[in-house]
């Protein structure tokens, strides 16, 4: 069935205002096609393949290292970390302490996202968690969020390529 069979659908889903939403959970339901190619996610494919393993760990480890020197401004000092980031008042600063002190090391695995990962590495070298400590926390982040791009690029791939 191809995607203007979608629009068949039950009257009672016909005249719903989600319409859109139906057809295209019906179609990846009964995996009908979209010009000829299934809309299935086929995620085994690259899960098992050793070069997107060895490149998620390198780009995450590279990560890892790259971070290494936010780790060191916070080891700096307080006043250190705030003049890099003059964004960060002294009210943000206490309330990521009191994070640290709330959730412990276990707030690294945040430090992948953008806006708020810089702050938080620096912070964990200011509060004194341990390298080692901070590098396996930060390392775990990192291959997370590397290997959920690689998903998300191969899928985006075998999809526009029609595999």
């Amino acid at each position: 069935m191809t995607l203007a069979d979608a629009y068949r659908l039950p009257n009672s889903r016909q005249e719903s205002r989600y319409r859109h939403f139906w057809e295209w959970t019906t179609l990846a339901e009964n995996q009908w096609t979209l010009d000829g190619r299934k809309l299935t996610l086929d995620t085994t494919r690259v899960l098992f393949e050793p070069w997107a393993w060895l490149l998620v760990l390198l780009l995450s480890t590279l990560g890892t290292v790259a971070a290494l020197s936010f780790y060191y401004l916070g080891k700096r000092g307080t006043e250190a970390v705030l003049e890099h980031f003059p964004q960060v008042k002294e009210e943000r600063w206490e309330e990521v302490q009191e994070l640290y002190q709330e959730h412990g090391t276990g707030l690294l695995l945040l430090s992948s996202i953008p806006m708020i990962g810089g702050l938080l590495i620096a912070a964990a070298g200011a509060f004194g968690i341990g390298v080692s400590t901070f590098f396996l926390w930060v390392l775990v982040s990192r291959v997370a969020r590397n290997w959920l791009v690689v998903l998300l690029f191969d899928q985006t791939l075998s999809f526009l390529l029609g595999q």
